[in-house]
This record gives C-alpha cells, sequence and structure tokens, in this order.
C-alpha cells in the first residue's frame, strides 16, 4: 500500500512508486558539465524564519571559508511583474554593494548597505519594460581591510518594451536580519515558489536545498534523525505530484490508486475517483498531464496557468528540472488535461406548498380594503372555507386556529374556494353581522418589484499570478485559485489589511468566478489605476474608483 498516514519516517527511498522526471544517470552527466564555479541557485531555496534551526540552510558554497561571502538564495529565471531577490550570507558586518548588469549594456546600481545581522537581501518586482535576456548580480562586501566578491545569472524573459532596466529604486527593499528571509522574497504569502508550502523541504542524502537529490527525496529530518520525505498528501515532496495536489486540495487516497502507484504517469486513468474529468480543451487551474514517454515512465504534471489562441499553455510545475524547483513554462501542449468541475450547489429545500403551509390556519385577502376583510378557514385539503359571520370567525380563533394570515392574491389561487362555508359550534358566541365575501384577484401593486440591480464592479489586472486568500487581515485562512497573469477580473471593493513588503495595505475583494467575492488579493499586484498595462512601479497604489467595502 502507498503511504495514506500524515506522519512517515523513512530511512531508505521510498517502496511506493513515486514521480521522478529525470533518471539520475542524465543528471549524472550534467553535473559533470557544470564548472567548478558555477553557482547554486534556486527560486525559494531559504527556510522560512519560523523554521526549526536544522532546516536553515548553509551557505551555497562549502569550499569557502567561514568568514566568506555567500549566496544562499536569487531568483534565477525572471520575468516582467514577478519578485525578485538575492539574500547573501556573512559572518560580520560588511558594507556591501549590488551592481546588475544585463544585455546591451543595461545595468543598475549601485545599491550600497551595511548590513548588521548575518543575512543581508534585496528585493523587488521586476518592471514591466525590462530588458530581456541574462542579467548579472555581483554583490561585493567589504570590512577594515578585507573584501569578498561573488557573482550570480538570472535569465529575465522578453517583454514587449525590452528597453528598461531589471529594478528600479522606487521598488527596491534592502534589508538585514538574524535569520534569511522566507521563501519567495517579498511574497506576502511567506511561502515558496507558486504557494507551495514545501519549497524549503532539504535533501534527504546532502542536507541542503538545492542541487541535485538523488532519488528525488527532499523532505525534513526528525528529532529521531530518520527523514520524513512523503506529505501528508502522500506524495514526495518537491515533487511534481506533490505540488499539483496541494494545489487542488486532494491527496494520493482521493485517487483511490492500487498499491505501488501514483507516479503522475498513473494520474489520468485514476482521475474520476478524484473527481478530475479528463479533457483535451485546457482551461486555467487545469491539470497538465504527460504519460509514460515522459521522464523514464514516470509521467509529469502540472498546472495550468494560461491558454493561448494556439492551443498551448503556460504551466506551474515543479521538480521538471529534476532539482526539485518551482518553474513557469510557456508555450507547451499536454498529452490530456484534467479537470476539476466547480462544485455543483446543494439542490435548495423544498419549499412547502401553500395547502402544507397554511392548513388550519384563518386568512385574508391582502387587497380587500374593506374596514372588515373577508375571511376564510383552510381546510385540510387546502380549499378555503368562508367564514360567514363574526360570531363564527371567533369561535375559530377561539379553537386554536392561527391567522389570520393576509396573503397575496397569487397566494391564495393556490388555495381554491370550496363553494362552502365553515362552522364552528362552542365558542363563546359574538355578533352575528356577517362577513363580506369577495374574490381574491391580482393587483398592479402585488407585482413582485423588479430584482435590483447588481452591484457595479471595476476590471482590475494583476501584472503576475496573485494568490488570493478568505482572511485579507494576515493573508491566511484558506488560500483560493490563483489570479494568472495579465487576467482581468472583476473587484468589487477594497478593504485595508495584511501590510506587504513595500507597505502597501490595501486588498481587492474579487467578484468574478470562481473567487465569488469569497477571497482578497493584494492591490499591490494589480496594475494602478485600472489599467492593463505599463509599470507596477510606484506602489503602494490602489484604484481609487474601487469604493471601500
Amino acid at each position: 500500500m502507498g503511504p495514506t498516514v500524515k506522519d512517515i519516517e523513512i530511512d531508505d527511498p521510498p517502496t511506493m512508486s513515486v514521480n521522478r522526471p529525470f533518471g539520475r544517470r542524465a543528471w549524472q552527466r550534467r553535473r559533470r558539465a557544470l564548472t567548478a564555479g558555477t553557482l547554486l541557485l534556486t527560486l525559494g531555496i531559504v527556510a522560512s524564519a519560523s523554521a526549526a534551526p536544522h532546516h536553515i540552510p548553509t551557505p551555497a558554497f562549502p569550499r569557502l571559508k567561514p568568514s566568506a561571502l555567500a549566496v544562499v538564495a536569487f531568483n534565477d529565471k525572471l520575468e516582467a511583474g514577478s519578485h525578485a531577490g538575492i539574500t547573501i550570507r556573512m559572518s560580520h558586518r560588511p558594507l556591501c554593494t549590488l551592481r546588475l548588469s544585463g544585455p546591451g549594456g543595461s545595468a543598475n546600481g549601485p545599491y550600497t548597505k551595511t548590513f548588521r545581522h548575518e543575512y543581508g537581501s534585496w528585493q523587488w518586482m521586476v518592471p514591466e519594460n525590462v530588458h530581456g535576456g541574462m542579467w548579472e548580480a555581483t554583490v561585493r562586501c567589504s570590512s577594515g581591510r578585507s573584501s569578498h566578491t561573488v557573482s550570480s545569472r538570472a535569465l529575465v524573459a522578453v517583454t514587449a518594451a525590452n528597453n528598461g532596466p531589471v529594478v528600479t529604486s522606487g521598488s527596491l527593499r534592502i534589508s538585514s536580519g538574524r535569520m534569511p528571509p522566507g521563501p519567495g522574497g517579498v511574497s506576502s504569502s511567506g511561502k515558496g515558489g507558486g504557494g507551495y508550502p514545501d519549497a524549503g523541504a532539504l535533501c534527504k542524502w546532502t542536507g541542503r536545498p538545492t542541487g541535485y537529490c538523488a532519488e528525488y527525496e527532499w523532505g525534513y529530518r526528525k528529532a529521531s534523525g530518520r527523514w520524513q520525505v512523503i506529505s501528508s498528501r502522500g506524495f514526495n515532496y518537491r515533487n511534481c505530484t506533490d505540488f499539483v495536489a496541494w494545489f487542488l486540495g486532494i491527496s494520493w487516497s482521493s485517487f483511490r490508486f492500487p498499491a505501488g502507484q501514483g507516479n503522475a504517469s498513473d494520474w489520468e486513468a485514476y482521475a474520476a475517483n478524484a473527481g478530475l474529468e479528463v479533457t483535451h480543451s485546457p482551461s486555467v487551474g487545469d491539470v497538465a498531464w504527460w504519460g509514460r514517454e515522459r521522464a523514464q515512465g514516470f509521467g509529469h504534471v502540472a498546472i495550468v496557468t494560461a491558454v493561448n489562441s494556439n492551443g498551448t499553455v503556460t504551466i506551474a510545475e515543479y521538480n521538471g528540472d529534476g532539482e526539485g524547483d518551482y518553474d513557469l513554462r510557456p508555450n507547451v501542449v499536454a498529452d490530456a488535461y484534467l479537470h476539476k468541475p466547480a462544485p455543483t450547489p446543494p439542490p435548495a429545500p423544498a419549499q412547502p406548498s401553500a395547502a402544507q403551509q397554511y392548513a388550519g390556519h384563518i386568512v385574508q385577502w391582502s387587497g380587500d380594503h374593506n374596514a372588515q376583510k373577508a375571511a376564510w378557514l383552510v381546510g385540510s385539503e387546502g380549499k378555503r372555507f368562508w367564514i360567514p359571520t363574526i360570531a363564527i370567525y371567533w369561535c375559530l380563533v377561539e379553537q386554536g386556529h392561527p391567522g389570520p394570515d393576509v396573503l397575496p392574491a397569487s397566494v391564495l389561487e393556490q388555495l381554491p374556494d370550496s363553494g362552502q362555508s365553515a362552522t364552528c359550534s362552542g365558542g363563546r358566541g359574538g355578533s352575528e353581522e356577517p362577513l363580506p365575501k369577495v374574490e381574491p384577484k391580482a393587483t398592479p401593486e402585488e407585482a413582485p418589484p423588479p430584482p435590483p440591480p447588481p452591484p457595479a464592479t471595476y476590471a482590475e489586472t494583476p501584472g503576475g499570478i496573485t494568490h488570493t486568500w478568505t482572511n485579507y487581515s494576515d493573508a491566511g485562512g484558506t488560500e483560493g485559485p490563483s489570479i494568472p497573469s495579465n487576467q482581468t477580473v472583476q473587484i468589487a471593493c477594497k478593504v485595508t489589511g495584511f501590510r506587504v513588503a513595500d507597505g502597501d495595505t490595501w486588498w481587492y475583494r474579487v467578484a468574478s468566478s470562481p473567487w465569488n467575492n469569497a477571497y482578497y488579493a493584494s492591490a499591490d499586484a494589480f496594475y494602478n489605476n485600472g489599467q492593463t498595462s505599463g509599470s507596477l512601479i510606484g506602489t503602494p497604489f490602489v484604484d481609487p474608483s474601487v469604493p471601500n467595502c
């Protein structure tokens, strides 16, 4: 049986099949091809500040002396609107300068800071008009007569403008601390790439969060010294299957796999068990699926973040590089797509019929304007019996018949007139004055009012993939579907809540489906003033036309 419990201790590689995107030999060949001076880069490799001490990564360059400078984390693939950052680790309090140089003579910096603690970081949002290509970040730190320099590279996606810097001083945040910043840099969720909460899991065989990991086993070392490499979702941490299971809120047991199965290649055959439909027409949020022709028979799964007019899709994936990293990959076509239908709302409870609701009641017509309204007793069969006199009326009241219920003609028409009169005996009597008998008829004033117009919403567009949450006060609660980059959504209102890294506290309530006014997104991720292109720099801003919630 595959693991289905939450807490598993494993000394050796798991016996169940897990998704391993690339064979070990292929990656050993790749590792030999790397030069000795190559820097180890990844997105979101730093453990969160709340992690236990043994989860905090060591410097990425173990050959350097403890007093040397080391790059701990750097985003090695960037695109317009994404958060970027470089983090360094030092043994003393140096003066450090960051310079960035890019294609065509593009340059940024110097950005200088005296760091007071062990970790220092530069974090920013990539401008919309960034010059795509290879950018190199160089950090030089000096203290007294000694200095150290390290450099690292990042590949930046080409944009339409393609002529701007990779960072503007207005969006740059420089900080230092005794702990490294949480995975994801300035992401307000405090989580790793794509929001996945286990992006900082360490390799069981190296104890490091980056680089090739034998058997693709990342996880957490327990107090006993043993390693937990299978998540509570039943898949191996940082594998493509675990990321997609986390995103969809499903688990290994959701598929009801037979023992020994659960690789990505098995997902299509058991999709229906997990509530997924197999389709060849992708939509945002679907699972992109590849079968046994990929990854030496293990297959691959990812999440569709955008659908292009030519039929290709952009995907968010983990472990596509064989090193457990997060990546956005455009212009791909999967073998099939697994669609999670929107939940069907439960049927509305059946409303009782007028006969069931008013049987035994005394009823009157709301359109009767006589001083003494006509009245009827509703029998058990749902028919009306005219009450002919005030004496009979009070006799029925004394016997405990509820009412009078004053009803519109539309309801009384569901209680047909029996043509007979009600009788009553044993009451204390009263006036034998006859009561009027009228025929209820619908009047214009009884027509139901027209439905109110839908509340106004406002179109807003984010510059990058934007996470949504049910709790705007702490960017928490239940995480909702992410808003794809450059997808325009309808915003109902704005509210102040969690302060993101650059100080913006405004949050939007997203009215579009599937968010349906239940989720909030930071306004900091959207273009200013309802625009759909241009620069995101200049935040914190919010569209002033959006009303407060």
